[in-house]
């Protein structure tokens, strides 16, 4: 019956003299329906594909980049939270990368084939659009599981020296797809040359700073490496905001309307410059940002989660092992130098675990099942580094680049001082004696203490207003680059949105030892007032 519809609504189609002809849907392509010779530079024989997205709706996509969706490679992205573990935190933070990709492959589209319209003389290629839309699609297909928990929590901890980021994997991954799809002449047969127009792609996804030829806007729309305003922002701000069930009022078509290419800045290289009334619109946007990262993306509850899943990935890395075509069996923590194997590396992962009868996994199942029962690790408090107190040769200022990363020293003396507790100073000289440890070490291993540094700020690592390297341009002079100041623009206040906290947890459920941790938190702030504190109100 759905098929006899379909003929039907065609023929009506046909009758009508429409400019296309709609493709009759088969079952088997479920709600993805097919139009051809619409999008520019796709020939008339060929058929783009239309996904129906929660976000932007109806979405429609060149028949090439439909090819780089329809593999492996690119379909893993279905299985990896975008959220991680917020979703544990909000029910429904349910959508994946897969969904965020197309988006921003849809976005970049968008507003690159705008500004094509609207400025002819930037003289825009239908091969840099391509380009423009492949570097979109792919841009996060290095993710691991539960997405940053991989990188920052699980990569961290099992190769500390590499600094591993996603950004790098995507790029090997998407090298990988196509030499093991053959897409190269898929690409040829639409006026792309792969050894060439990788390393544009590439560019554009890593979001390049220097080195630009005349096009240098094009780097902007994916990946802003500028100022952070790019269509990556714009889509997961939206997917995520939907998935909380919170509201944005940032409208990226607006936006994208008031936009213009101009030579800017000292470099007078070519840029993206919105009309200066969108001022408040980005700062709605960072603002949106500052705000998901304090209520979702660094939730406290979120953070335990993570930590225990962590640890569960950690304890399972040298027993669960992925077949490789080349190399045999390899760890997931050295699954980045495999790209068979981390293809097939998602959050899938921990149902390989839970379902496994290997013993060596019994403790990473036992931390999985404690995350599905709420049993969580303890939350002690946070406490603040004051950034504000002058610096003097007896209390140096403490900053969030002068503190070690690794925070053993606060650890420790924390540690040391919790160690002075009657809570549990029996406890602890009984077991000193018994696995000779000096207190500092014992009360690090017995309470299993540790720490979280946590950044919030308005625009990454850009500064407290990184609306302040955006250049503008005014309704009479559309040609001239004015930066425009927060000062300049009232109600849009941005204070020193980079504040940096600390958070202390404890692995331990042992009620005197987290009482005698907590004891020498409160000891250390008043020990280091001049560098910390705990916030006013949160009496511990």
């Amino acid at each position: 019956m759905r098929r006899m519809i379909h003929i039907e609504l065609a023929e009506i189609f046909q009758s009508q003299q429409l400019p296309f002809t709609m493709s009759l849907l088969d079952e088997s392509e479920g709600d993805r329906g097919t139009v051809p010779g619409i999008t520019a530079g796709v020939k008339q024989c060929e058929q783009t594909k239309i996904f129906q997205d929660s976000i932007h709706g109806a979405i429609e996509l060149h028949p090439l980049l439909v090819k780089f969706i329809d593999t492996p490679q690119f379909q893993r992205l279905r299985d990896i939270k975008q959220l991680g573990g917020v979703y544990y935190v909000y029910p429904g933070a349910s959508h994946n990368r897969f969904e965020h990709s197309i988006g921003v492959c849809y976005l970049a589209g968008v507003f690159i084939e705008q500004l094509r319209e609207r400025q002819p003389e930037l003289g825009i290629t239908d091969r840099e659009v391509l380009c423009v839309k492949i570097a979109g699609l792919c841009h996060d297909m290095g993710h691991g599981p539960f997405s940053h928990l991989f990188q920052d929590l699980f990569m961290t901890k099992t190769n500390p020296k590499l600094k591993w980021r996603h950004e790098e994997t995507s790029k090997e991954l998407l090298k990988h797809l196509v030499e093991v799809n053959n897409l190269h002449d898929q690409l040829s047969k639409y006026g792309l040359d792969w050894k060439k127009d990788s390393l544009f792609i590439f560019d554009l996804m890593k979001g390049k700073t220097e080195g630009f030829d005349e096009k240098s806007f094009l780097y902007e729309i994916v990946a802003n490496g500028i100022s952070g305003v790019d269509v990556d922002k714009m889509d997961y701000l939206l997917r995520d905001c939907h998935g909380l069930g919170m509201k944005s009022t940032f409208d990226w078509k607006r936006y994208m309307l008031c936009c213009r290419v101009i030579q800017a800045g000292e470099d007078n290289q070519y840029r993206i410059c919105p009309r200066e009334k969108e001022y408040e619109s980005l700062w709605e946007m960072f603002h949106m940002r500052d705000r998901l990262f304090r209520t979702a993306y660094q939730h406290k509850t979120k953070r335990l989660v993570e930590f225990m899943l962590n640890d569960a990935l950690v304890k399972a890395d040298p027993f669960l092992l992925i077949r490789t075509k080349s190399d045999g069996l390899v760890k997931m923590s050295k699954a980045i130098g495999h790209m068979d194997a981390f293809t097939l590396l998602t959050d899938s992962v921990f149902y390989r675990i839970k379902t496994s009868n290997d013993p060596d996994l019994h403790e990473s199942q036992e931390l999985l099942e404690r995350v599905e029962k709420r049993d969580l690790y303890t939350y002690i408090d946070r406490f603040l580094v004051k950034e504000s107190e002058p610096s003097t040769p007896t209390n140096p200022r403490v900053t969030s680049t002068t503190l070690r990363p690794d925070n053993t020293g606060i650890e420790t003396r924390i540690a040391e001082l919790a160690c002075e507790s009657n809570g549990i100073q029996e406890t602890v000289t009984r077991m000193k004696e018994m696995i000779k440890l000096d207190v500092r070490q014992l009360i690090i291993v017995f309470s299993m203490l540790f720490l979280q540094q946590v950044h919030f700020n308005f625009g990454e690592n850009k500064g407290p207003n990184p609306i302040d390297r955006v250049y503008f341009y005014m309704k009479n002079s559309p040609d001239k680059p004015v930066l425009i100041k927060s000062t300049q623009t009232p109600g849009t206040f941005f204070p020193n949105h980079k504040d940096f906290e600390y958070r202390l947890y404890c692995k331990s459920k042992d009620e005197s030892i987290i009482e005698a941790i907590r004891s020498g938190l409160v000891k250390f702030c008043k020990e280091r007032k001049h560098a910390f504190e705990i916030p006013p109100g949160e009496d511990i």
